[in-house]
């Protein structure tokens, strides 16, 4: 009973915020919504700075880091809580985009089952332009096109490397 995430492939997802206490709803759009950014629309040098902090091993994993989920697993146990998260740029997408935000470990399977089926079906570049495009970079500000204007007041083309760093930071 998993989500088909094919209809990313050829969809775009709308982030609906409606307030800090309120989970966010997600709607699909056969064409880009209002907002969006092509990923060739983000200078190079901030999707590298954001991919190199968020997930260094992007590019190199099938959807999952089995080495930072082997460390989250240690942390975990050791603080016998969830202390340390381990999502890769793909499981925060199936995150985002298709499950509700419970730590469990029910939830984190799904999530880790969905990031292998993104990464076989929709492929890195549309997992990537999605992400960039779906994050939340502070509270309700969703997408590189809103973080962009607000922080910066420029468009994601004109970003540099250090608010690249900056919106991976939040």
């Amino acid at each position: 009973s998993l989500p088909n995430v094919s209809v990313l492939k050829k969809g775009y997802p709308v982030i609906h915020y409606e307030g800090p206490d309120k989970a966010p709803t997600v709607t699909f759009t056969k064409t880009p919504p209002e907002g969006w950014v092509r990923l060739g629309d983000i200078s190079k040098a901030a999707v590298g700075a954001i991919v190199v902090s968020e997930d260094w091993a992007f590019y190199q994993h099938k959807g999952y880091d089995p080495n930072q989920i082997k460390k989250a697993l240690e942390e975990d146990l050791e603080a016998g809580r969830f202390a340390r998260g381990a999502s890769t740029i793909t499981q925060q997408v199936a995150r985002n985009v298709f499950l509700d935000k419970d730590k469990n470990l029910w939830r984190k399977l799904k999530e880790l089952i969905l990031a292998v089926r993104l990464e076989e079906v929709v492929g890195k570049r549309k997992i990537l332009e999605t992400y960039l495009n779906i994050a939340e970079w502070g509270e309700g500000i969703y997408g590189i096109q809103a973080a962009s204007d607000h922080y910066f007041g420029k468009a994601p083309a004109a970003l540099g490397a250090r608010e690249g760093a900056f919106l991976a930071m939040l």
